[in-house]
């Protein structure tokens, strides 16, 4: 009995945290949609259609990915180069301590 509780909590906490994920989502894009639908707006008055705010918002939404993608690899790049200057930085000092 009380394993069967544990999985039916356990059941219930997933579905929540799937619900929240799926929020969490589709907030995301409608700030996308949002967006989106405010620069048409500006630069085009009332003269675009639904599909406009959907290729917009899908364009704005692949480039931020894109540039986060960058902004990641920069991060490993960064800390790889830290590594190696450490290394580079001990290696020196160990052939200094050599040659004294």
């Amino acid at each position: 009995m009380l394993q069967a509780d544990q999985e039916q909590v356990s059941e219930t906490i997933e579905k929540n945290a799937e619900e929240q994920l799926t929020q969490d989502r589709l907030e995301v894009l409608n700030k996308y949609a949002t967006t989106a639908d405010n620069m048409l707006a500006e630069e085009y008055g009332n003269d675009y259609s639904e599909d406009d705010v959907t290729e917009l918002a899908t364009y704005l939404i692949e480039k931020d990915a894109a540039l986060e993608e960058k902004q990641e690899k920069i991060a490993e790049q960064h800390q790889l180069g830290i590594i190696m200057a450490k290394a580079f930085k001990a290696e020196l000092a160990a052939t200094e301590e050599i040659k004294e």
